[in-house]
């Protein structure tokens, strides 16, 4: 390990225990979501199930991804993305709403999906399509064999991890092949709940520019500035966790080892960034 690297992990290691000893309720939802990450070797399913939520958390809040996102639970078709995929669950993008997401960009054309919309209150899928879509856009990319993505989940597959050096083109390529709705943070997002990685969001890009997880960032920065940086640190923040993992001895899941202890020590690192700046403990270290 480089200096610098060991540098980060020592800071990383004093921000974990000032949350674990100083937010204990907090402290208790690293270990929640760290006792999530299964030891079970992953396949395609397994992907899916981490995925198939992941686009209800895109650019909302948290309690409205939550609201969202239980909605998931009223029809066990969400199970299959054979069934998400096949045409009871067709939508359509038409194009004609006055922005991106607007619902009226979309035609709910199967009948299962109708049925669905109809059964639900607003707040939930009723007003976000776009996410629903997004979701199908994954299951229809995953029940076609000769899309793209298979290559990359096969190759996720064989070896259980990806490395700090190809995390940023197989990102890239997923977000391509995944199709409408899925941006770099969102699939972060899905591999950070698999343990393969971190969700660069608001509150982790904030923690890891005060870490000195980025490349040429000043540490002092404030919040807002942090908010402002370019896009291009989220990757840096990401790879600096990868290498990381490597020597973390996770606290959150005693006994890991192996890949599993890599990926116990992500998770770890994920949620403690996260709740390090959102409680209010983040400063430059």
């Amino acid at each position: 390990m480089d200096q610098d690297l060991g540098q980060t992990l020592d800071k990383y290691l004093l921000i974990r225990s000032e949350l674990k000893n100083k937010r204990s309720h907090d402290w208790a939802k690293v270990v929640e979501l760290c006792n999530r990450v299964s030891s079970n070797p992953l396949d395609l399913q397994a992907i899916w199930i981490s995925g198939r939520d992941k686009p209800c958390w895109s650019n909302i809040t948290v309690a409205g991804g939550e609201r969202i996102a239980n909605d998931l639970k009223k029809s066990a078709d969400f199970d299959s993305f054979h069934k998400i995929a096949s045409d009871d669950w067709m939508i359509l993008k038409n194009g004609k709403g006055p922005s991106w997401n607007s619902s009226s960009n979309f035609n709910i054309d199967g009948q299962a999906v109708k049925k669905f919309i109809d059964a639900l209150n607003p707040g939930g899928f009723k007003s976000y399509i776009w996410k629903l879509y997004s979701i199908r856009q994954l299951a229809l990319a995953f029940s076609d064999g000769q899309n793209k993505i298979h290559t990359l989940i096969d190759d996720l597959i064989s070896k259980q991890f990806i490395g700090h050096e190809s995390i940023g083109p197989w990102t890239k390529r997923f977000e391509k092949y995944a199709g409408f709705g899925w941006g770099y943070i969102t699939t972060n997002h899905m591999l950070a709940d698999l343990g393969l990685s971190i969700k660069p969001d608001l509150h982790v890009r904030r923690s890891g520019v005060k870490l000195g997880m980025t490349i040429n960032t000043p540490t002092g920065l404030r919040d807002e500035e942090i908010d402002a940086l370019p896009a291009k640190i989220d990757f840096e923040i990401v790879c600096c966790a990868l290498q990381l993992a490597e020597y973390l001895e996770p606290i959150s899941k005693q006994g890991a080892k192996g890949t599993y202890k890599n990926k116990i020590a992500l998770r770890e690192m994920d949620k403690s960034l996260m709740e390090w700046s959102r409680q209010g403990l983040s400063r430059a270290l």
